[in-house]
């Protein structure tokens, strides 16, 4: 994985959408998710009332997604071993939290 200051750990619809912003303002930033992109909702039957959509597939919307990102030329790398290192974190005394990988 290259070094950046950005990391975008899973690539569910809030980490895509935040890769989409982040190109957008052209920043550097690494995408990483351990599988495909969609996260938890590849697993559902039925997506009701989704903005843009009456009802659409998990699965489908996972394809859109993954369309979306290729067509703004945002790569994601996929490692699931070092996604689920970086995926753990520690809660700090004031609610926040950091993570316990750091990128060299």
């Amino acid at each position: 994985m290259k070094t950046t200051k950005i990391v975008i750990i899973g690539a569910g619809i809030a980490g895509i959408t935040c890769a989409i912003y982040l190109k957008r303002a052209n920043k550097d930033f690494v995408l990483l998710d351990g599988n495909m992109p969609g996260g938890k909702l590849v697993n559902l039957h039925k997506i009701e009332n989704y903005p843009g959509y009456s009802s659409i597939s998990g699965p489908e919307l996972a394809l859109s997604l993954a369309k979306q990102l290729k067509d703004n030329d945002i790569n994601l790398e996929y490692d699931e071993e070092e996604f689920e290192e970086m995926s753990k974190c520690d809660w700090c005394e004031d609610n926040d939290f950091t993570t316990l990988y750091e990128l060299i």
